[in-house]
């Protein structure tokens, strides 16, 4: 991966969590949710980009299912995961 995107990607997953950290009235399984998904993220895009595709569909299914989940009560997080959503697809994944 270009050096830019995966500090692009980077910084954005910081984001998140810095989010993640500031949300005082959310469940604990919410926090669990999203932290799981920076995890698989971060490992996804330390993979090979030729890794396989059935994997990108569920990381990026992933994505999309938190951003619906996550739209109504933390705006913030689903207008970073929608970036980070981006990102991944611009880099292939």
């Amino acid at each position: 991966m270009p050096q830019k995107q995966s500090h692009d990607i980077e910084k954005q997953l910081e984001q998140l969590r810095q989010l993640v950290a500031s949300m005082d009235d959310a469940a604990p399984e919410t926090r669990t949710k999203i932290t799981s998904l920076i995890t698989e993220i971060e490992q996804q895009i330390e993979r090979e980009p030729s890794a396989a595709s059935e994997r990108h569909q569920g990381l990026i299914e992933s994505v999309k299912e938190s951003i619906e989940h996550f739209e109504a009560d933390h705006p913030a997080i689903t207008s970073t995961l929608n970036q980070i959503m981006v990102m991944l697809a611009n880099m292939g994944i």
